[in-house]
């Protein structure tokens, strides 16, 4: 790979990959991952727990870290170009491995190959990312304490709980996709090819020359046994490794055309529709917000006290749900606006693990969104900290995780983010 292509978010997207695996282990939510996506994980862990499972995930790199902005401002091609927010999506070829037990017992195991796709967002102002080492007074006791603390856990000597803004640089969104190949395993993958092929060509080939060819002798017939054989071998190695790959290809290719004839032009018909209302509205930032507000939704112990739903109770069936992937693709039903209110209507394809009657099964899925927001909205890449209390009773509370307050109960509702009215499966 070349220099240029190289990510710049190296350190931090090898980071975040190790996090994920240590998540995984300890349940310990990423560093690198902003607020929605550490919630999301927080969720996953529960929701494992609740159906009597655990989960183990290992990663094995392969290649350079590549960043597709830079790739695509090398074709010409203006890629999340924003005046107030910088993205940058990266993606490194990775070896994949999760493995669920229940009771100690493992149920379901899966090697495969996969592109990790991951989305950095930042503001454009670059004084943004030491904000959070640094001492910051509490706004509610007046409590010196660092901000990343504030942030993750709160106050810890008057116990408040703060909305703030991101400490960017963060992860936004990731999800993996199938890999036909990893260029760096093709040599051993061939040669594993042509060992069990020449463990089958050998025999053949010395038996055929055993029953024809007695007459020139024992030792000559497996010498051309073996030369032949292994000849052979590679041949139908290399014949039945690229035959692999092309059924893997037809396979990829045919659950990617569904997600394009199912989200044509989606993401220029939600670029288009919704930076009307705000000039620096991003597709990447907005895709990984519907992303994050999905998983959170359907992986709640009770989803009508989600902070950021104010719908009906889901599908039942959404309780089997382990884990909600990007499937590639998403697309916009209509935008419309009343009053103050813009309202959305959006379908997604998404990769679901489901701890189905059959066991742990993958699914590609489309799910219908509908969603809200305040027209006045802004995301302000600004740093900003406010203290969480409830307008009944005073108390602080994580609003982040708690629609309403754990002391009087009353309801605590947000008031600029989107907000989901509705989540659904679609039939297909």
């Amino acid at each position: 790979m070349k220099n240029s292509f190289v990510s710049d978010y190296g350190y931090m997207f090898a980071t975040f990959v190790r996090e994920l695996e240590e998540w995984s282990e300890s349940g310990k939510e990423p560093s690198t991952g902003d607020q929605d996506l550490r919630y999301y994980m927080d969720q996953e862990e529960n929701r494992l727990k609740k159906r009597g499972l655990s989960m183990k995930m290992r990663l094995k790199p392969y290649g350079d870290i590549v960043q597709a902005s830079k790739i695509a401002r090398a074709m010409g091609l203006n890629y999340l170009g924003v005046a107030q927010y910088l993205h940058s999506q990266h993606f490194q070829s990775v070896e994949k491995t999760v493995i669920y037990k229940r009771n100690h017992r493992e149920v379901y195991r899966k090697k495969d190959d996969y592109d990790l796709y991951v989305t950095i967002i930042e503001p454009a102002s670059k004084d943004l990312p030491s904000i959070a080492k640094m001492d910051y007074v509490c706004p509610a006791c007046g409590a010196v304490s660092e901000v990343h603390v504030l942030e993750e856990e709160g106050c810890p000597y008057c116990n408040g709980h703060f909305m703030m803004s991101d400490l960017f640089p963060k992860v936004s969104n990731f999800w993996f996709h199938k890999a036909v190949s990893i260029p760096e395993k093709v040599n051993a993958g061939l040669k594993k090819w042509f060992f069990w092929t020449s463990c089958v060509t050998i025999p053949a080939a010395f038996i055929y020359a055993f029953l024809t060819l007695r007459d020139i002798g024992l030792l000559r017939i497996i010498v051309g046994a073996l030369i032949g054989g292994i000849f052979a071998g590679v041949i139908f190695g290399y014949l039945l490794f690229f035959g692999h790959k092309l059924v893997r290809l037809f396979k990829i290719g045919k659950q990617d055309t569904k997600v394009m004839q199912g989200t044509k032009k989606g993401e220029a018909k939600i670029d288009s529709m919704l930076s009307r209302f705000d000039p620096s509205f991003t597709y990447e930032y907005f895709q990984a917000k519907v992303l994050s507000l999905v998983r959170t939704i359907v992986l709640a112990d009770d989803p009508t006290n989600v902070l950021q739903y104010s719908g009906k109770a889901l599908d039942l069936e959404f309780e089997r749900y382990l884990n909600i992937d990007y499937g590639g693709g998403m697309d916009l039903d209509y935008a419309d606006v009343r009053g103050e209110l813009l309202y959305v209507s959006l379908n997604i394809f998404l990769l679901t693990t489901v701890d189905a009657d059959q066991g742990i099964e993958e699914r590609l899925e489309q799910f219908h969104v509908m969603m809200e927001h305040h027209t006045s909205f802004r995301v302000d890449p600004e740093f900003s900290i406010q203290r969480v209390g409830c307008k009944s009773c005073g108390a602080s509370f994580n609003a982040l995780k708690e629609k309403r307050c754990p002391y009087c109960e009353a309801a605590h509702y947000p008031e600029e983010d989107w907000i989901v009215t509705e989540i659904s499966r679609c039939e297909t």
